[in-house]
């Protein structure tokens, strides 16, 4: 919408700018909540379509990996690589 056209623009010295005694229109409940509410209840539509990844974690990446390591010295190199060749 273009700025000239705006309510805001058209109301600029009112307190309200048309939307009532007690600025109904600011607060946060006609957008349905700050932030990340509602992402469960009535966002949770937009939250699958905007943002699939938006819950938990791939379940080929586990979040606790058990990775083994296994230490080498400098010293030790050359008896592994004779033995395997």
């Amino acid at each position: 919408m273009a700025t000239r056209l705006r309510k805001t623009r058209k109301f600029r010295g009112s307190r309200n700018h048309g939307w009532g005694q007690v600025a109904q229109h600011r607060a946060s409940g006609h957008k349905g909540g700050l932030g990340q509410s509602g992402m469960l209840k009535h966002h949770f539509s937009t939250m699958l379509k905007e943002d699939p990844k938006h819950f938990g974690h791939n379940s080929n990446n586990p979040p606790t990996r058990n990775i083994i390591k296994k230490w080498v010295g400098v010293r030790d190199l050359d008896d592994l690589y004779l033995r395997s060749g």
